[in-house]
């Protein structure tokens, strides 16, 4: 389950990448990071749930 957060720093990000256990959502987050810092609040996570979210399945 993806856990709704507010990225305010590096720190914030590498903790719901454990979270999730995902090396890709790392990998997404780390290249947002460096291509456009100014955008990660507006961008970051929402490429990560993009990323890691599997198959939509009703419980």
């Amino acid at each position: 389950m993806l856990e709704r957060v507010t990225i305010g720093r590096l720190g914030a990000i590498r903790a719901v990448c454990v979270r999730l256990r995902s090396e890709r959502c790392r990998y997404v987050l780390h290249r947002d990071l460096a291509q456009r810092p100014d955008h990660l609040e507006n961008q970051g996570l929402e490429l990560a749930e993009h990323a890691v979210q599997p198959p939509a399945v009703e419980s």
